[in-house]
């Protein structure tokens, strides 16, 4: 496995398991999602900040549609109850894991566009 001990390997490749498991655990159903003026949380930047500061919203969302926006600017949060979640599970959860599951999801983004004798 490219120089990696396989024993290591899998134990953070089951990490990463249980952390998208718990992602999904507190992500919403489609069943739910009936009750659209819930999904209508208009937020200020600066209120966004204030209250969920563990993301930086400005660099994420200037990255996003790559103009400037202001603390007065308005952004639609649609799923307010989720970022409370995410916010528990990322404070439970090591930055180790984290950056695993972020690299296994990038990988298998892009696992059919490699060579079979890479996949093998």
């Amino acid at each position: 496995m490219y120089g990696a001990d396989r024993r290591l390997a899998e134990i953070k490749l089951n990490e990463s398991l249980l952390f998208e498991i718990e992602l999904a655990k507190i992500t919403e159903s489609r069943k739910n999602n009936r009750e659209f003026e819930r999904f209508y949380n208009p937020y200020k930047l600066k209120d966004l900040m204030s209250e969920f500061g563990w993301v930086n919203w400005t660099a994420l969302i200037e990255g996003m549609i790559n103009t400037p926006i202001r603390e007065d600017d308005l952004i639609i949060v649609t799923e307010v109850e989720f970022l409370k979640k995410l916010e528990v599970l990322f404070k439970k959860t090591s930055h180790e894991v984290i950056a695993n599951y972020m690299m296994w999801k990038a990988a298998n983004a892009i696992v059919d566009r490699l060579a079979s004798d890479m996949i093998d």
